[in-house]
């Protein structure tokens, strides 16, 4: 395992519902519901998603101890989690004011983002899955829904309901899970997949962002939840080409759409892969440098390619004038660095729409 991801337990918590005001329900999900809550002596907005106690393989208890150990600047943060008295599993999250990506694109009324903001988000969450595919994490559920926005527009990856972490690097996966539609053909076809799923997952997303259409889609919600629908969307997964991406956009970008979108899992790049593209360097130099810039002179919170400064394992790391203190501070810091530079990105966003898990509009299914 990489050393940015927290060892042992999850954290210990002694919060409760009786710390907080409820103020709306703002996502309903396959096994819960996601609230906008108010904690009463910060006066601080969260989101908050509460699991009730009988869901399959208690997903929810599952979710807050994968969570509560994971931290990454694109990753939504874990602030909390608890067992209400009736089992309800709750998962304080960092409320972003921005919503998610599908209602960004409901938003946009038509008009293409442009390619540099694309870009940007592009960059931000291949540097989530490379965070999680390094520490042997699938996050199995990868789509617009659950990428959401901060004040500043940075996004956020979440909702880790059917992530699932694996024993090692070439430990593969055998659930089926996820919306339809941006599972893979490895999956669709009950082969074991590893994270290349997820790679497949990012490109059926990229492509409805760049496009606002869906990647492979019926064009029926309601066929496509019968078993004849099914069968059909599945073997145009497998066997059918996308449409071409708007020419709006460069032949580079729509060209690493396509690679992620390769049938043959082991022909798809990896995020790190990807994040070393030459086209997309500057937008990661420029991303690096807004999170090195809120780490502060002395210290750099690496991310990205080894070419760029990052290490041989792909951690956050303190970089000083001292190439001795350095070697010294890397390992056991990492995570306190990452820590740091989500309390700046915090304070610089002042919040940043909910983690919202409204999966309205789009069929999600789990088989084990």
């Amino acid at each position: 395992m990489a050393a940015e991801m927290q060892s042992g337990e999850e954290r210990v918590s002694c919060s409760s519902m009786e710390q907080y005001e409820v103020i709306q329900e703002i996502g309903q999900g396959t096994f819960g519901t996601v609230t906008l809550v108010r904690h009463k002596l910060e006066n601080k907005m969260y989101a908050l998603k509460q699991t009730p106690a009988k869901t399959e393989d208690e997903s929810g208890r599952y979710e807050m101890k994968l969570h509560s150990r994971i931290e990454h600047p694109f990753i939504v943060e874990y602030k909390d989690s608890w067992v209400e008295e009736d089992g309800t599993a709750c998962l304080l999250l960092d409320y972003c004011e921005g919503g998610d990506m599908y209602k960004a694109i409901e938003k946009a009324n038509g008009v293409l983002f442009p390619e540099e903001k694309l870009c940007k988000w592009f960059v931000q969450l291949l540097m989530a899955l490379d965070y999680l595919h390094r520490n042997c994490i699938l996050h199995q559920d990868i789509s617009p829904k659950n990428f959401f926005l901060a004040k500043d527009e940075d996004i956020r990856l979440g909702d880790f309901g059917f992530a699932e972490e694996l024993d090692s690097p070439d430990d593969l996966s055998d659930k089926v899970c996820g919306c339809v539609g941006f599972m893979c053909p490895e999956m669709v076809s009950w082969v074991p997949h590893g994270p290349a799923s997820d790679i497949w997952a990012l490109g059926c997303s990229m492509y409805e962002m760049a496009s606002f259409e869906t990647a492979f889609s019926l064009g029926d919600p309601l066929f496509e939840n019968t078993l004849e629908g099914q069968e059909e969307l599945n073997r145009r997964i497998k066997e059918a080409p996308v449409s071409p991406l708007p020419t709006e956009y460069s032949g580079a970008f729509r060209s690493l759409v396509d690679r992620m979108l390769e049938k043959d899992s082991a022909l798809r790049p990896t995020a790190g892969e990807l994040l070393k593209d030459p086209y997309l360097e500057p937008i990661v130099l420029e991303v690096k440098a807004k999170i090195n810039g809120f780490l502060g002179d002395n210290k750099t919170l690496v991310v990205g390619n080894a070419t760029a400064g990052e290490d041989d394992d792909g951690r956050f790391c303190s970089n000083s004038s001292s190439s001795d203190e350095n070697a010294a501070t890397a390992g056991a810091s990492s995570c306190r660095e990452i820590e740091d530079a989500l309390r700046l990105l915090e304070l610089s966003a002042e919040g940043g729409g909910g983690p919202e898990e409204s999966n309205e509009g789009q069929q999600c299914r789990r088989n084990k």
